[in-house]
């Protein structure tokens, strides 16, 4: 293993690397970013591929602003996340539909 593949391996005592297949919401509070949060939480080692970039409008009574990530990029992440990571032990998938879901 070179230095640069070792810094993307999951640490030793880490027991299992699961995958997010979700949103980024900008406030952090909601998809991958939050599942980030909860898998360190449990223990696991999270990593996450983006489907699309979500951000509240202020100026619009924080109605989402959303923009879906292309098909392509989506399929270059997982292809990048399994050839370091291997299959992941546990997937999570959200905010693919390109309907996002209300705040709650």
């Amino acid at each position: 293993m070179t230095l640069a593949s070792s810094a993307l391996q999951p640490p030793a005592s880490a027991p299992a690397v699961v995958l997010t297949i979700a949103g980024s919401e900008a406030t952090g509070g909601a998809g991958a970013q939050a599942d980030l949060k909860t898998f360190q939480e449990l223990g696991v080692f999270g990593i996450a591929n983006l489907t699309c970039i979500v951000s509240f409008d202020p100026s619009d009574n924080w109605n989402h602003r959303f923009v879906p990530v292309d098909q392509q990029v989506i399929a270059d992440q997982l292809e990048a996340t399994t050839a370091a990571y291997g299959p992941a032990s546990g997937v999570t998938a959200g905010g693919a539909s390109g309907e996002p879901s209300a705040p709650g």
